[in-house]
């Protein structure tokens, strides 16, 4: 579920500074600690039941749809802000005390290093990007990737469809553990009711390559397909932009108003055929890294990591909130086995085949 973030209280990374003779990345600092800061408040300070039961449900994967007593959905600002929240120790350590955090708790340094984590590190810089910034503002400071930083990239991880109403993490964690580099913009679209996330990096001559990360509705619609692997997992879908005009044209559209309305924007901008490049350009290298599909890819240390804790703090986050709901999440995850193996089966049948 897609929600806009409160415009009283947050703005956009990469507005204008409001005074021009100060520093621009002091400022930038000072931005970015601010709106990071206000998210966690917020979050935290408005948590409730079943708002801690469905950010744990859509972490497991699970919802109404394998049993009816558990319910779904997650506002996408939640999401980030209990993702965000995970970097900062006084904020896990409260919460595996089983008390709600604040960032009153938190310490001096912790808040020094907000700024110093959004540039150094890349899963909490995808968050943050995802939750508050404008693409239009922060594509204008990518610079187009060389034949090196396209050799560290991994090829495209396939990751198991969406079970549940779980989009805002499921997706999420595609996007994460299917890592462009540092220097790349990442942001949301989808419809009203389902989020789904694009990452954009710059090639050569004014050209623009990325991946949209979807493993629920719409993924196998009409208009196009994310390729299906021979284990039931789903690839992100790769797209191309040959300038920056229609590239701002799909980011103006992401969000779309129907799922009709999606299908259509993405399917024009699929890369269809990495061939059309010139051999040995960065753009041809660019183009046949994201649509390897078969490619060794390896999860980062720091991915794995970031999942171990997702796992663990949103169910412990579910218990503080009096959740009393374990048999049925238990039968949910013995339904969701039961589910992939139908699919995989599916797949096998050649009921779903590779596009």
């Amino acid at each position: 579920m897609i929600s806009p973030v409160p415009s009283h209280q947050f703005n956009s990374i990469g507005l204008t500074p409001i005074h021009q003779n100060v520093d621009k990345e002091i400022e930038h600092n000072q931005h970015i600690t601010r709106i990071v800061l206000l998210l966690l408040k917020d979050f935290y300070s408005k948590l409730t039941q079943e708002e801690a039961e469905c950010l744990r449900n859509g972490v497991l994967d699970i919802g109404p749809d394998l049993d009816n007593r558990l319910s779904e959905g997650n506002l996408t600002f939640n999401v980030m802000a209990f993702s965000a929240s995970m970097f900062f120790k006084t904020i896990t350590e409260k919460i595996r005390k089983l008390e709600i955090p604040s960032i009153e708790g938190m310490t001096e340094q912790e808040k020094a290093s907000i700024y110093l984590l959004f540039k150094t590190d890349r899963v909490f810089k995808k968050i943050v990007q995802i939750a508050f910034s404008k693409p239009d503002l922060l594509l204008n400071s990518l610079t187009p990737l060389n034949k090196k930083d396209i050799d560290k990239l991994c090829s495209p991880m396939p990751k198991n469809p969406q079970y549940s109403g779980s989009c805002a993490v499921k997706n999420l964690n595609s996007l994460l553990s299917n890592d462009l580099g540092p220097n790349s913009v990442s942001f949301i679209g989808g419809w009203n009711t389902h989020g789904v996330y694009a990452e954009i990096v710059k090639g050569e001559d004014g050209h623009f390559f990325g991946l949209i990360h979807n493993l629920g509705a719409g993924c196998l619609g009409a208009k196009y397909r994310h390729t299906v692997s021979d284990e039931g997992k789903l690839f992100p879908l790769p797209i191309h932009f040959k300038d920056r005009t229609s590239l701002d044209t799909f980011t103006k559209d992401f969000k779309s108003k129907s799922r009709e309305d999606y299908e259509e924007l993405v399917a024009s901008a699929i890369l269809k055929d990495p061939f059309q490049f010139q051999e040995k350009t960065v753009n041809r290298e660019l183009a046949f890294k994201i649509t390897n599909q078969n490619g060794f890819s390896l999860k980062s240390d720091q991915y794995k990591e970031h999942r171990l804790h997702q796992k663990d703090l949103s169910k412990i986050l579910a218990k503080i909130k009096d959740s009393n709901d374990d048999n049925a999440v238990a039968a949910a995850l013995i339904n969701r086995a039961i589910k992939k193996t139908e699919h995989v089966q599916s797949v096998k049948k050649g009921a779903i085949k590779r596009s």
